[in-house]
């Protein structure tokens, strides 16, 4: 049995173009966004004094954690592409 050929997206739909305006932006917040908020923690940590360890287990987990939520909801849908932009397989 044939297996049917996967779909194309169409790199000129605009769903297509707005995903790939997400994925820009994705990269770029994490190319430079992140190096900036670790920088920000760090000193900010630095400025505390050597807590007990436990509480500075849950700072480190808690900062570790922070930065993910905002970029949940625009990491969420990069890895598929709009079902409006997908060109039917031809032949």
């Amino acid at each position: 049995m044939a297996r049917k050929p996967a779909p194309i997206p169409d790199p000129d739909h605009p769903d297509e173009k707005a995903r790939r305006r997400r994925l820009a932006m994705v990269t770029a917040l994490l190319l430079i966004g992140l190096p900036v908020y670790l920088i920000v923690a760090a000193f900010l940590v630095a400025q505390l004094e050597r807590p007990h360890w436990l509480i500075e287990l849950a700072i480190y987990v808690a900062l570790g954690l922070v930065w993910a939520f905002p970029l949940k909801r625009l990491v969420k849908g990069l890895g598929k592409p709009s079902p409006a932009s997908i060109k039917p397989p031809q032949g």
